[in-house]
């Protein structure tokens, strides 16, 4: 199967661009990137959920994805759903510097996902416009943020998307 554009660019056609996506039979994800042209693996999904956790447990601050020597990510995207909300949660994606404590780093969002909000729905969170979000280099981790009380939330997922930069 050929390869085709995922996500195009806006220059001349057959010429790649910084932030090309391209796929081939939807097995092998290639991206395009300033001075390291064409990578594989340029997204990475990180899926973290409440599996029969107590809420204070699962409820606490933390790492959740440490970036690998070598490479630079950025957080695209987060999204969260739960089964019973809490009465005021919140939660926040940052990127915590090495020898940081979670919680310490520098929030990704423009606002914090409310666990308040109906169960059961998918609730994605804005991110800071691109130039204001932090790139993740070695020993740099995403780490998720809890505020408020989520004594009631049960069964949560959280689902944190990242663009492999180098």
């Amino acid at each position: 199967m050929p390869i085709e554009v995922l996500a195009p660019h806006s220059g001349p056609p057959g010429t790649p661009h910084v932030g090309d996506v391209w796929c081939s039979n939807r097995a092998l994800i290639l991206g395009y990137t300033a001075g390291n042209g064409w990578m594989s693996n340029v997204f990475k999904h990180i899926a973290y959920a409440q599996q029969g956790l107590a809420a204070s447990v699962f409820g606490t601050t933390a790492a959740v994805w440490v970036c690998p020597l070598s490479q630079t990510w950025i957080v695209r995207a987060c999204t969260a759903r739960w089964g019973t909300a809490s009465t005021s949660g919140t939660i926040d994606v940052e990127v915590t510097p090495a020898a940081i404590a979670p919680g310490s780093g520098t929030s990704q969002t423009t606002a914090t996902i409310d666990t308040s909000q109906a169960a059961n729905t998918a609730l994605s969170v804005t991110m800071k416009a691109l130039a204001a979000r932090n790139v993740l280099s070695a020993g740099q981790a995403v780490s998720v943020v809890w505020g408020g009380d989520v004594t009631g939330l049960a069964t949560c997922a959280i689902t944190i998307e990242l663009l492999r930069l180098s």
